[in-house]
């Protein structure tokens, strides 16, 4: 039937085709699956002008669906042997996304469809992902910009417990106010480029002044609310 679509469906076709077989062939959690999929497949089905074009889509939409089950499947087999062995340095542990119900807990569902206009799962129940790639890159970009007090832990309650007690000694401040320089004599090309642009940034009030009590109240939020999400999600396997 791919060989009646038309040429912007078959180009997207072809990067969609290569998620379904790369991710058929290996054991990816789920958020390398939702990272990529959703949107191919939304660009691949909104060229779909044809019946027998959208009766592709559908298609290509229940092996998505099949692609999306296994990969969830595979979360809560996760979920089950961190119950079991409680180890909290393994990597996947940290990246597990599980679908949440109405309330804000975890529930244990199938995918029931997929949202042809932008490639997402539907779940059972109206129940929502919980975007723990997400939170975990919030973590980690947040823990870079406090790297003069924190360092990335092993698990996510170490890094909790560093936070805090960082939290404990005070305010930390922000981050200084730059200043223009124009006596650029002695810098190469792409130097006197770069103090030009920060010039720029300074005079029209671009520069970004980072607030570290901010930030740290952002790290310590996102970390409790990992760690809560992680002791209900272990409760449903």
């Amino acid at each position: 039937m791919e060989k009646n679509i038309n040429w912007q469906m078959k180009q997207h076709y072809e990067y969609l085709l290569k998620i379904f077989e790369k991710e058929e062939e290996q054991t990816s959690l789920f958020f390398h699956l939702y990272d990529k999929l959703p949107n191919t497949f939304s660009w691949f089905a909104s060229y779909a002008k044809t019946d027998e074009e959208k009766s592709f889509v559908k298609i290509c939409g229940v092996r998505a669906i099949k692609l999306y089950q296994h990969s969830l499947d595979l979360n809560y087999e996760k979920l089950k042997q961190y119950k079991e062995t409680k180890d909290e340095t393994d990597k996947d542990f940290m990246y597990l996304s599980i679908p949440l119900d109405k309330e804000g807990n975890p529930k244990k569902v199938d995918v029931l469809s997929i949202d042809f206009k932008n490639g997402n799962p539907i779940f059972e129940d109206d129940c929502t992902l919980f975007d723990v790639h997400r939170k975990m890159n919030n973590i980690y970009n947040n823990i870079k910009i406090l790297s003069k007090w924190l360092n990335k832990k092993d698990t996510l309650q170490e890094m909790l417990e560093d936070a805090l007690k960082l939290k404990e000694q005070g305010s930390l401040g922000t981050s200084g106010s730059p200043t223009t320089n124009y006596n650029m004599d002695g810098m190469s090309r792409e130097q006197r480029d770069a103090q030009a642009w920060e010039n720029y940034v300074i005079e029209t009030g671009r520069y970004r002044v980072t607030n570290y009590d901010w930030e740290l109240n952002e790290l310590i939020k996102d970390l409790e609310e990992c760690i809560s999400f992680y002791k209900k999600a272990i409760s449903i396997c």
